[in-house]
């Protein structure tokens, strides 16, 4: 196979297809095949991009004064397209974007006005960085007259989105009152904003929360806020509240922290987690008394992964089997037993794993990029097992350079 060392390496977080485009505007003698050798994209993707395609030199022109931006979207991109090239056809923005024409067609921001809506569009423009919805709900305060309709036409949001909004409902006059009194705020999820309407107004039933926040029934049905708990557990769910954007999960963990006479049954009736969940959870195993121990004085992070948390009982603990790791952290014997991290290494190579650890949030081909840099000598066996990287994706990165190009 040819070498491909003089060619341009991978940028940090830059995607499989990102860097395919970048390369080809670098290289344009570069085949398909090769293109997905080098950049991971597989070939048929890369041949429905309009950027690997031969265009008309009309939209070749178009295409190098408004190139794609890093990640945006196709639908997005014929939408930036139109509004800097207002005259070119479906065909071509399909073209250009790689957006199939039907959903062009469907797209409203991608529609001639009516003159009437035109003018608003004018009056009120949509700011910078302004979401669809947002805007919707700017233009309806600003014209209450629009009808749904003409909101989807204007912002871009789909007609059934905004049928399910509150805030574009005609309520009735005591839930407007309401609506009104004790709105929603910015960034507040749906669900979240149901319980805070239903720790002020507890006469409201399950539909009219619906209706005010958007939350399904359905979810609300299950979410544990909303049921008639037994007097016992009401009185301690009062006492031990579920925290703003705390997970279902940790706050029947903190639960059993505070109430350890919480019975799976009671945990899953106070914090909407399954049963079965919260039995596979090490937080609520009886655990042998020494490894109780353990998990008292090294306790599971907000957040943390099982894996990491094994990872770190481990560099504490280093005497703890796979088993007693599963058990505490929860993370499968399987996936702990495949870990580089935690296996035995060889003599020759255990060194280097003690000297150049993975470093916190390195993924584990930035990691092995390092170690390839930095121990030239390594073969790639090595490399999987000190970085848990699949011999044969590093195989195809030393193929392209990219173990030693990569920062």
């Amino acid at each position: 196979m040819a070498t491909f060392d003089h060619l341009a390496s991978r940028l940090d977080n830059e995607t499989n297809r990102d860097y395919a485009r970048r390369l080809f505007r670098s290289h344009p003698q570069l085949t398909l095949d090769q293109l997905s050798l080098l950049s991971g994209v597989v070939k048929r993707n890369l041949a429905q991009d309009p950027a690997f395609r031969e265009l008309p030199s009309e939209l070749a022109v178009i295409l190098d004064q408004t190139p794609r931006r890093d990640r945006e979207r196709n639908q997005h991109y014929a939408r930036r397209l139109f509004q800097s090239h207002p005259y070119l056809t479906f065909e071509q923005l399909a073209l250009l974007s790689g957006t199939l024409k039907g959903h062009l067609k469907a797209d409203p921001m991608l529609q001639e006005l009516p003159a009437e809506l035109a003018v608003i569009e004018r009056r009120t423009p949509r700011r910078n960085g302004e979401t669809n919805t947002a805007y919707a709900r700017r233009l309806l305060e600003s014209h209450p007259r629009l009808t749904l309709e003409h909101l989807s036409l204007l912002s871009g949001a789909l007609k059934g989105n905004l049928i399910q909004n509150p805030a574009f409902h005609k309520l009735p006059v005591e839930l407007a009152l309401i609506h009104r009194n004790l709105p929603r705020g910015d960034g507040e999820a749906k669900q979240g904003y149901a319980r805070r309407l239903f720790q002020l107004h507890p006469q409201l039933t399950l539909r009219q929360l619906s209706l005010l926040s958007g939350a399904l029934k359905s979810s609300l049905a299950q979410d544990p806020a909303f049921r008639a708990l037994p007097a016992g557990l009401l009185t301690i769910r009062d006492r031990t509240p579920q925290h703003d954007l705390e997970t279902n999960r940790n706050y029947a963990r903190r639960l059993f922290q505070s109430h350890p006479q919480l019975t799976l049954d009671q945990l899953s009736l106070l914090s909407g987690v399954v049963k079965g969940s919260i039995s596979q959870d090490p937080a609520f195993r009886k655990l042998p008394a020494e490894l109780a121990r353990i998990r008292h004085q090294l306790p599971q992070l907000a957040h943390e992964a099982n894996q990491s948390y094994a990872r770190r009982l481990l560099k504490s603990h280093p005497q703890l089997t796979f088993d007693q790791l599963s058990l505490l952290s929860g993370a499968l014997t399987s996936s702990l037993v495949q870990d580089p991290t935690l296996r035995e290494l060889p003599a020759d190579i255990v060194f280097i794993g003690k000297q150049m650890p993975q470093l916190d949030d390195e993924t584990k081909t930035g990691y092995a990029c390092r170690l390839f840099q930095s121990h030239p000598y390594l073969t790639l066996d090595q490399l999987s097992l000190l970085s848990g990287v699949r011999k044969t994706l590093l195989t195809r990165f030393h193929a392209s350079g990219r173990l030693t190009s990569a920062p």
